[in-house]
């Protein structure tokens, strides 16, 4: 199904990984805050949809360290909710 895309919208999963594989076109990534270089999409060229919540400040969440991500689960929740319709609309809107 994902190589019949013409777009995938998401965070941060495994499911991200196999439309970067499938060379899905158009791939849209949404900012967690656990985004950092290493995770990217590979070899797949792709949008980031900002967070306002993380805003560049994604060490302070989460490091190779052996530990978690940090914050609560109510934290991670308000900050995944920082992110608006519109402004995910207004990133599609300028790829199509």
């Amino acid at each position: 199904m994902l190589e019949k895309c013409g777009a995938f919208l998401s965070v941060d999963t495994a499911l991200m990984h196999l439309a970067a594989a499938m060379n899905v076109r158009s791939q849209v990534v949404i900012e967690t805050p656990t985004w950092n270089k290493p995770i990217e999409p590979y070899g797949n060229p792709f949008v980031l949809v900002k967070n306002p919540t993380v805003a560049g400040r994604n060490l302070e969440f989460y490091r190779y360290d052996g530990h978690g991500i940090r914050g609560s689960v109510e934290e991670i929740r308000r900050c995944m909710e920082s992110v608006t319709v519109e402004s995910v609309f207004d990133t599609l809107s300028k790829l199509f």
